[in-house]
């Protein structure tokens, strides 16, 4: 990994979808109201989907909590490992049935199966259970070696696969 030195004079491009604009623009409409209550505003790009602009407010710093992560940790925790430890790839075939491993049962948000689906699919559409299967094919110490890497150290109490699901 780099350090913030190598990240700051390596003459590193970093693009994010922020419009300054429409962040400044933003902040002064907030900023002309007095607001006594916790609020936040994202402003999302339709056609990319990327955050163009966001304020949030609240006297119990409720961004600075820990909550769960969610659908986000597939790709950080499992594909990412799978594919760079070569354990799988995007086209490696997951069977998407009803499992029940380490004591734990997942079940996909339709409630539904799928069958045979390759690593893409599964991804894209974030399915639960080739997730977790994955999971399990990489191992919960190397998903929490990448963790610390990307500098996401895992609790004792994450040790469990429904860490695939961001639980």
């Amino acid at each position: 990994g780099l350090n913030q030195r190598q990240l700051a004079l390596g003459g590193y491009k970093i693009y994010t979808h922020q419009n300054l604009d429409k962040q400044i623009k933003l902040q002064k409409s907030i900023s002309e109201f007095e607001i006594n209550s916790d609020f936040g505003v994202i402003d999302i790009n339709a056609k990319t989907g990327g955050i163009e602009a966001f304020i949030a407010k609240s006297p119990y710093k409720i961004l600075n909590h820990k909550r769960q992560i969610g659908s986000i940790a597939k790709p950080l925790f499992v594909y990412a490992p799978a594919f760079n430890e070569n354990i799988l790839t995007p086209a490696s075939v997951i069977l998407d049935e009803p499992i029940t491993i380490g004591g734990f049962s997942p079940k996909n948000v339709s409630g539904t199966y799928q069958g045979y689906v390759d690593t893409r699919k599964a991804l894209s559409k974030s399915l639960n259970i080739p997730a977790v299967k994955a999971a399990s094919y990489v191992g919960l110490n190397k998903i929490s070696s990448y963790a610390n890497k990307m500098n996401l150290p895992l609790d004792e109490k994450d040790y469990t696969y429904s860490l695939a699901l961001g639980g």
